[in-house]
């Protein structure tokens, strides 16, 4: 950068002024090149109106030309390259082109007389300015052929120490008078804010607020914990409602608050009536509660005698099925509510083998019946040996009996205790293709895995738990079925319209995707992690001790900034990820209070052609990462080391596994100028050059 430099005069007289401008060999830059056809005027101006005498003046210490122009401003108003500096005193700044001296760009203290009616610079009288500090006027020129002539901005600005007067003086002979005029204003909105005591504007503060959201469409259990939290039932009484409508006693338009599930499986409805048998304090519901649950699923009396065996046989193309005629035929009637048809015990010699025999049965209509078909049978013997296979190799099952119902709602359910799992498939399941139906039995066997295998984790109750349980449960049926892709229906949908409003703890079935993103052995070494007693609290704090969960968080919500989770069964998941955007034109600042476990995404939008100067502020203990571009595919790279300087559109990731964090970004400035540095310079001035002449640097009026 040339060693140009500026020392603004203000509360200037005429007399100061000629004295500056004509005493001592410095020509001013109000003062036209000799080689031009204007007339010059006199010093540096020519006003006709009688000078207001001098007011009482403020100091100011000396300003440096680059503090409030730089290079590339400068470069930009003379349309070429190759400035060269003359008259590069403290209060009188001018650069021109090395080839062309009628090209140049000036800075020199104004007075209050260029604003007074009639007044005059270079001959030409002054026009109102508007946006441009306070007041201001143009005194362009007259427009030559080939172009106009020199122009002069000059600018009044109310300050904290008094009233700032400055000219910019533009010499563009290849322009016109309007053209020049728009550049001298784009110089003179830059120099602005840089002067000492011009009050900047204040910041627009972005901030935004998170609202509860309603995700009673997700489960029967979202449902139900929603209408509790807006009194609209008790937990006893809905958990009644849930299952009386399982039971076909109730319209689901008595107990839905939205018509369509995203997961309508039983099984979170009925670990929450079986927790609420032991320690729920309505006794009535109670009551109605344990007689839902012996209608829903049969006790174990029922079953010896609804199971009884026969003579094995192979029946209806099931060549793997070893079948046996049910004793017990009242029984049997009785659970088909009053129909004729028995059922058969399905066996699997083949996991008899690999585990013990009779650990995995099933109990089936013995013919096709109420939409079921062979198909069905034969899908579901395939499900179960697949899903066994595979999680005896990861965990611990309990003994599983599968069987089918009449039940007209819900797709199935779950019910189990330490030592045995019941997987009731209701007549919803018949609408569901073969990889889908075989996924959703592997669900549902996972239930009956997860206790087995994670008895002291499943302690603490359903809903202190249900956040990694319900996902795990969806996540160990694509270790089984990687290429069903049951998991998409909906579920990305779920978790892209409630993230940035919740937290992993606060979402259920959605968390299979988390899981996704991790792999097995750090999965099951997080369950493995959890306490076995405590609320929510407790939950989190466990979590936040395991090791790499910083990490692990935020790079999933990077994975979903990008849309590119990896798919089990390959490719990505299909996501549609959400951000709060921001739009940049000027000094901006965004607060953000990362939830713990959730996370921040910010959008930012930089107006075309400009750049914005960035500076963050982070509070406890947070991390945070950016790429260019907007969210979404496709992505750049994330790095942690955030950018001073941003342009066109950027998306931030922030997040956190502890309370009391807080994410700032401040926008300090938007122009033309990438180089976003710091630019104030503590180094002692020097003194104004001799053979200039220059006045003391007392730029300001004092109004008053």
């Amino acid at each position: 950068m040339k060693d140009v430099r500026l020392l603004l005069v203000g509360l200037l007289v005429l007399a100061a002024l000629t004295a500056c401008g004509g005493g001592g060999g410095g020509e001013g830059w109000g003062s036209l090149p000799s080689d031009q056809e204007t007339p010059k005027p006199e010093g540096r101006q020519a006003v006709t109106s009688t000078p207001a005498p001098e007011p009482e003046r403020t100091d100011v210490p000396p300003l440096k030309c680059f503090s409030l122009l730089d290079n590339e401003e400068i470069e930009e108003a003379l349309g070429e390259r190759g400035f060269g500096g003359r008259g590069q005193g403290w209060e009188v700044c001018r650069w021109q082109l090395v080839a062309d001296e009628r090209v140049f760009v000036g800075m020199e203290p104004g007075t209050p007389g260029d604003l007074e009616p009639g007044a005059e610079l270079l001959g030409v009288p002054g026009e109102p300015v508007s946006a441009v500090g306070d007041d201001a006027r143009w005194f362009g020129g007259t427009g030559a052929e080939g172009g106009g002539t020199a122009g002069i901005l000059s600018v009044r600005q109310s300050t904290s120490l008094g009233a700032l007067h400055f000219r910019i003086g533009l010499g563009r002979p290849d322009l016109d008078s309007a053209e020049q005029l728009d550049i001298a204003k784009e110089l003179a909105l830059g120099a602005l804010p840089r002067f000492p005591g011009v009050e900047q504007p204040e910041p627009e503060v972005v901030t935004f607020e998170r609202e509860q959201v309603d995700r009673s469409n997700a489960s029967f259990v979202d449902n139900l914990l929603a209408k509790e939290l807006e009194g609209e039932w008790t937990r006893g009484e809905g958990l009644v409602a849930t299952l009386s409508l399982f039971a076909g006693e109730v319209e689901a338009a008595q107990v839905l608050r939205q018509p369509e599930l995203l997961d309508n499986s039983g099984t979170g409805a009925i670990r929450m009536a079986r927790e609420y048998l032991e320690d729920g304090p309505d006794a009535e519901a109670k009551t109605e509660i344990a007689r839902l649950l012996e209608r829903l699923v049969p006790s174990s009396e029922r079953l010896e005698a609804m199971a009884g065996i026969g003579p094995p046989t192979v029946a209806r193309g099931l060549q793997a099925i070893s079948l046996g005629m049910v004793q017990g035929a009242d029984d049997c009637e009785t659970y088909w509510f009053g129909t004729d048809v028995c059922q058969d015990e399905v066996v699997f010699p083949e996991l008899d083998e690999l585990f013990y025999p009779g650990k995995y049965e099933g109990i089936v209509p013995e013919e096709p019946t109420h939409g079921w078909t062979d198909e069905h049978f034969f899908w579901a013997v395939q499900a179960v040996k697949d899903s066994a296979k595979k999680y005896e190799a990861m965990g611990e099952m309990p003994e599983v009996l599968f069987m089918f119902t009449t039940w007209d709602y819900s797709v199935s359910l779950v019910d189990y205790d330490p030592a045995s799992c019941m997987v009731l498939l209701n007549r919803p399941m018949q609408q569901i293709w073969e990889d889908h139906f075989k996924q959703w039995i592997a669900r549902e066997m996972a239930y009956c895995m997860i206790p087995k295998t994670f008895p002291a984790q499943v302690s603490p109750g359903y809903e202190v738990v249900r956040w990694w349980k319900d996902g795990l449960a969806i996540w160990l049926s694509t270790v089984v079925y990687p290429a069903a892709n049951g998991e998409w229906e909906g579920l990305p949908d779920q978790l892209a319209a409630v993230e940035l409003e919740t937290t992993l703890l606060d979402r259920d079935v959605t968390n299979w995707l988390f899981f996704e993103h991790a792999d097995e052995f750090i999965t099951l070494g997080l369950i493995w992690s959890l306490p076995s007693d405590g609320g929510r609290a407790k939950q989190e704090d466990a979590l936040a001790g395991y090791d790499g969960i910083e990490r692990l968080i935020h790079t999933f919500a990077e994975g979903l900034t990008d849309e590119n989770i990896p798919d089990s069964g390959g490719g990505t998941v299909p996501y549609k990820v959400r951000a709060d955007t921001v739009p940049i034109s000027g000094r901006t600042v965004v607060w953000e209070e990362p939830q713990r476990f959730g996370v921040v995404r910010l959008h930012l939008v930089v107006d075309p052609g400009k750049y914005a100067c960035v500076e963050y502020e982070e509070e406890g203990e947070l991390r945070s990462s950016w790429r260019a571009g907007k969210p979404g595919k496709p992505g750049g790279s994330w790095s942690g080391d955030l950018p001073e300087s941003l342009q066109g559109e950027a998306v931030f990731v922030v997040t956190t596994t502890e309370e009391g964090a807080a994410f700032t970004v401040e926008v300090t400035d938007v122009d033309d100028d990438p180089e976003c540095e710091d630019e104030e310079d503590e180094s002692e001035p020097e003194p104004c050059p001799i053979e200039i002449g220059c006045p003391p640097s007392d730029y300001y009026y004092k109004e008053g």
